[in-house]
C-alpha cells in the first residue's frame, strides 16, 4: 500500500502493524475500500476532536463530526489550511445563535454572518430569522424537495413549505416545578 505524506504516523503505525493481514485479505478479494482504515482514520478524528471539546478555559458551544465552534479564539498552533490533524478557521464571531444540530449563524464584529441551515437552501434563513426563533417566534419558508415514487421509477420536484418551531422556553411555573423536584431529591 502507498500512503500519502500528510497522514498522521500514529495512524499509519496502527495500520501497519495492526490491521495489516486484514488490509490484503481485503485487497485480494478485489475490495477497493477498506473499512479499517476508514474506522482508524474516523476514530483518530475524534480523538483529535475530543482535545478542543475539554479544553480548560474555552468553552465547546457546538460540535459536529468534522467541525467546532469555541467561546475563545483557538491557538494558532492548532490552524491550519493544509496540514492534516489540524483546524481550518472557517469563521471569527463575536456573536452566535444556536437552534438546533447543524442549524445556526455566526456574526462578527463588521456584521458579516455565515449561516448553516440544514435541510434549506443557502439563504432563505438570514441572522434576524436565527434571533427570531431564539425568542420563540416560529418561522415559515418555502423549500424545493424532491420525493421519489419507487412503484413508478419517478422522481417529484415540489415546493414544500417548511415550518421551524421557535425556542419556546418553559413557562414559569414548570420551572418552579422542575426546581422543586431537584430539591426533593437532593434532602433524600
Amino acid at each position: 500500500m502507498r500512503y500519502n505524506d500528510n497522514v498522521n504516523r500514529d495512524i499509519m503505525k496502527y495500520i501497519e502493524t495492526e490491521n495489516s493481514n486484514k488490509l490484503m485479505n481485503i485487497k485480494q478479494k478485489g475490495i477497493t475500500s477498506s473499512i479499517p482504515i476508514a474506522a482508524a482514520i474516523t476514530a483518530w478524528a475524534l480523538i483529535k476532536l475530543s482535545e478542543f471539546l475539554n479544553m480548560p478555559g474555552n468553552e465547546a458551544l457546538y460540535c459536529d463530526t468534522d467541525s467546532v465552534i469555541l467561546s475563545k479564539p483557538l491557538n494558532k498552533k492548532y490552524l491550519s489550511k493544509t496540514e492534516l490533524g489540524k483546524l481550518k478557521l472557517e469563521f471569527e464571531f463575536n456573536e452566535c445563535i444556536i437552534i438546533a444540530k447543524k442549524f445556526y449563524g455566526l456574526k462578527d464584529e463588521n456584521g458579516k454572518t455565515k449561516i448553516r441551515t440544514k435541510g434549506l437552501k443557502k439563504g432563505k434563513v438570514k441572522y434576524q430569522d436565527l434571533e427570531k426563533l431564539y425568542e420563540g417566534q416560529d418561522l415559515s419558508t418555502k423549500t424545493t424537495i424532491f420525493k421519489k415514487d419507487l412503484t413508478k421509477g419517478t422522481i417529484y420536484i415540489e415546493e414544500h413549505e417548511y415550518s421551524i418551531k421557535g425556542n419556546h422556553p418553559p413557562s414559569v411555573a414548570a420551572l418552579q416545578r422542575s426546581l422543586a423536584a431537584e430539591w426533593d431529591n437532593s434532602s433524600i
